[in-house]
């Protein structure tokens, strides 16, 4: 199961949307994420990873930080000086993760993903 929350500065945390529940419905619902513009690329990047194991169950929280990165389009008559990154980089998003896991055959599994971004978010 994955949720999402948002909130507006000291706010709790808002449920935005319904629960995303089961490995197939998660599949189809990252698929219908809208396909980037030309050129646009997203990283994302997790931090300060808290971990606390018991037996086959485990806990995971981490924080979590998106930028988008466009690159400029290429001149036609190639890059001229000065070398460097051709494009801009924008922080787009910042939040937490807040999971729970469990060894299923030896293997860990997400049984709960919550994405806790630190910004408002509008479910139309």
């Amino acid at each position: 199961m994955i949720r999402f929350f948002g909130r507006s500065g000291t706010e709790e945390y808002q449920l935005a949307g319904e629960p995303v529940i089961g490995a197939e419905r998660i599949r189809r619902h990252i698929e219908g994420f809208p396909p980037r513009p030309e050129r646009t690329y997203q990283h994302h990047i997790t931090t300060d990873h808290l971990i606390r194991v018991n037996g086959a169950e485990a806990t995971m929280n981490a924080q979590f930080l998106v930028f988008s990165s466009v690159a400029a389009p290429k001149p036609e008559d190639g890059w001229q000086a000065p070398p460097g990154v051709k494009g801009d980089i924008t922080l787009i998003m910042i939040g937490y993760y807040d999971s729970d896991l469990r060894k299923i055959d030896g293997v860990w599994k997400l049984t709960r993903l919550d994405v806790k971004r630190s910004l408002p978010v509008f479910m139309g």
